[in-house]
């Protein structure tokens, strides 16, 4: 049997469910929520909530008139590349969902689908790199956006090419058929060769850390995490380490001492902690700031040390992939 995390938009604005529900169960509690906003994961789950796959899919986000060009260029670019026409959703917010049904399988699936569309479209600007997380929710179908008062609904590729963001507006406000008419036996052979590399380069660093912290922490910890956690800091730079960890900790929802005791089951932190107290005081210092936990790439003073244990075919990573066949040229 097989699940999807689904879950609603009370009138209050408050996300409610976000449990794992069957997939045959996904109709009849769509149907009571009519007037509701409903969201479900893109991926599918085993019955313990690991994924088993995920199709391909994109979230263009932000300036409306940028995300039409944006999402046109995709298609055009997925037309192009693999001759077929993807599933097109206006999300009811001035984005787009682009949806290429095609299985991905295995518990990184959607980190898969992230090498995907980096390979595609890297420089793209509304395309959203942070969707391509372990448990990730959208919109279904004809739901209504509650903030705009729109529904996501699907469009065709000649409308997308041919209308103004103002007309595709328009298009979200009643729902409209769901025809899911992308035809994958078209896809071609870079297709697979394109999926074939994310298979083989993500396990390079998704392995079992990966898998161990993803139950506890909610998300998949990037590469750069993994090497500071399973290595010694320089002596320099144990503070400074330890501090990037428990933001990380902290931002996935684990306590401070949960943090601290994962800290210092690792032998490589314990001489630290002996010395001067300096794991404890540095999880304390990260905890108990009121200042948001921040976890990104660029981080001003950090970014040396980022950099240095940063991985090129990172998901989270904003540089382009390298990648054993030659780069497409997007004209």
């Amino acid at each position: 049997m097989s699940f999807k995390y689904f879950a609603w938009r009370d009138r209050r604005g408050y996300m409610c469910g976000q449990k794992l529900v069957p997939m045959q169960a996904l109709a009849s509690m769509r149907r009571t929520l009519t007037d509701h906003e409903v969201f479900a994961s893109v991926q599918t789950y085993d019955e313990a909530g690991l994924p088993l796959y995920c199709p391909l899919y994109a979230d263009l986000d932000g300036n409306a008139k940028q995300a039409l060009f944006d999402a046109q260029y995709i298609v055009y670019l997925l037309g192009e590349m693999t001759n077929v026409v993807p599933d097109i959703y206006y999300s009811g917010n001035r984005g787009y969902h682009i949806i290429v049904p095609f299985k991905v399988d295995g518990p990184h699936c959607h980190l898969v689908a992230g090498h995907f569309f980096k390979y595609l479209a890297n420089d793209i600007p509304t395309l959203d790199r942070r969707v391509y997380t372990e448990r990730r929710l959208l919109r279904l179908p004809n739901s209504v956006a509650s903030r705009p008062g729109y529904f996501k609904v699907q469009i065709s590729r000649d409308e997308l090419m041919g209308c103004t963001p103002e007309q595709i507006t328009e298009l979200g406000r009643a729902p409209r058929p769901v025809l899911n008419e992308c035809d994958t036996s078209k896809l071609n052979q870079e297709f697979m060769d394109v999926i074939a590399a994310g298979n083989q380069a993500i396990p390079r660093w998704a392995g079992q850390d990966v898998v161990e912290y993803a139950t506890t922490l909610g998300e998949e910890l990037t590469p750069c995490m993994v090497r500071m956690l399973n290595r010694e800091p320089d002596k320099g730079e144990r503070n400074q380490t330890v501090c990037l960890i428990a933001r990380l900790f902290k931002k996935s929802g684990l306590t401070e001492q949960e943090a601290l005791e994962n800290l210092l089951s690792r032998p490589h932190f314990t001489s630290f902690e002996q010395e001067e107290h300096g794991v404890s005081n540095a999880v304390r210092g990260i905890y108990r700031s009121r200042r948001p936990a921040v976890l990104g790439c660029k981080m001003g003073n950090d970014g040396a040390l980022m950099k240095r244990f940063c991985d090129p075919l990172c998901w989270f990573n904003d540089t382009r992939i390298n990648i054993d066949f030659q780069e497409r040229q997007h004209g």
